[in-house]
């Protein structure tokens, strides 16, 4: 927004398509705070701000600002990627597949196509980081599968007869469709910290072997890529 006095107070609300107030999400993408946010105007009298909203659905949404004695509101509306070709099959839930060039991403109809191509990018980035602090070829990256909740993923790991009690995501090496299984329901950097977790555990027991790593390594050595 800009035409704002210097410094100015804005307060902005999202509303989702049922009129339901939409929580807040920080720079940091930690941070979900019910209600209006408030945001401040520079010298130049120009505000900006960034809400990252990849679990957002689809519809009509409504951004409100209320600023000074004036209040105003703009209409928008989220559609679905639209992703053609998925392959699907049952595993407790139905699974949606997205398969690409490094791995395939699997995810229940309550996880939205954008959290699946966000994923299966944030993983391709991973390896690559992987690769440059082993100095090593890692060979092909795991599958991963996304559902939508924790009851949802407490089906997926009785299906695969895995038992991951409290954790929000597990990595399998054997067996039927092996790879890497996660509660999408939460926000970008928990999910993206879970991910890059599981796929060290998938680096230790599969492609070299814990004994070959030079030093212990931590998803927080993966770092995430410079937002623009």
């Amino acid at each position: 927004m800009t035409g704002l006095s210097p410094w100015e107070t804005v307060e902005v609300t999202f509303s989702d398509p049922y009129g339901q107030i939409a929580g807040w999400i920080g720079d940091a993408e930690y941070t979900y705070v019910p209600g209006p946010h408030t945001v401040f105007a520079d010298r130049n009298g120009t505000v900006s701000w960034t809400r990252y909203g990849i679990q957002d659905v689809e519809g009509n949404w409504e951004v409100a600002f209320n600023f000074g004695n004036q209040k105003e509101s703009v209409d928008y509306e989220l559609e679905e990627l639209g992703l053609s070709g998925l392959e699907w099959f049952y595993l407790g839930p139905r699974m949606n597949g997205l398969i690409g060039q490094e791995a395939g991403v699997f995810f229940s109809d309550d996880v939205t196509e954008a959290i699946a191509t966000d994923v299966q990018a944030r993983l391709t980035l991973a390896s690559a980081q992987m690769e440059q602090i082993l100095d090593i070829g890692l060979g092909a990256v795991p599958d991963v599968y996304l559902v939508g909740g924790q009851a949802t993923l407490d089906l997926l790991s009785r299906a695969t007869l895995v038992d991951i009690g409290w954790e929000g995501g597990y990595y399998r090496s054997q067996g039927f469709k092996p790879g890497i299984y996660i509660n999408a329901n939460r926000l970008r950097a928990d999910l993206e910290s879970i991910l890059v977790h599981e796929y060290i555990q998938h680096v230790n027991r599969e492609p070299v072997g814990s004994k070959y790593l030079p030093v212990p390594v931590s998803y927080t050595q993966l770092t995430l890529p410079t937002k623009a």
